[in-house]
C-alpha cells in the first residue's frame, strides 16, 4: 500500500517535472511569423525558386506587364499550385513589375 502511494507520487512528480521542463524550454516568443522576402534580389530568388519548376525563365523575361498584370499572373499561378505566401507574392510582383514592366 505504501509502495503504491509512492509510485503515484513519483508519477505525479514526473508529469509535473516534464510539464515544467517543456514550459521552460519553450520560453521566448511563441509566435511564428510567416517568412517574408525583402529586397528585389529576393524577388529574383523567388522567381528562380518557385516559377522555373513549371516553366522556363524565358517565359517571364520575355513578358512586359504592369504591376496589376503581374499581380493577376502571380495570383493565377498560385491558383494552379505555385507555393507563395502573401508576402512572397507581393515581393515577387514588385520585382516583376520593376524588372519586366512596360
Amino acid at each position: 500500500m505504501m509502495r503504491q502511494r509512492w509510485l503515484r507520487i513519483g508519477w505525479v512528480g514526473l508529469v509535473v517535472g516534464l510539464a515544467l521542463f517543456v514550459v521552460a524550454c519553450a520560453g521566448g516568443d511563441a509566435t511564428v511569423e510567416e517568412p517574408t522576402a525583402g529586397p528585389a534580389s529576393d524577388g529574383q530568388a523567388l522567381l528562380e525558386d518557385r516559377c522555373v519548376g513549371c516553366h522556363g525563365l524565358d517565359r517571364t523575361t520575355g513578358a512586359s506587364k504592369s504591376a496589376a498584370e503581374w499581380q493577376e499572373t502571380v495570383e493565377r499561378m498560385v491558383s494552379k499550385g505555385a507555393e507563395l505566401s502573401a508576402a512572397e507574392g507581393e515581393t515577387l510582383v514588385a520585382y516583376l513589375a520593376e524588372t519586366y514592366g512596360p
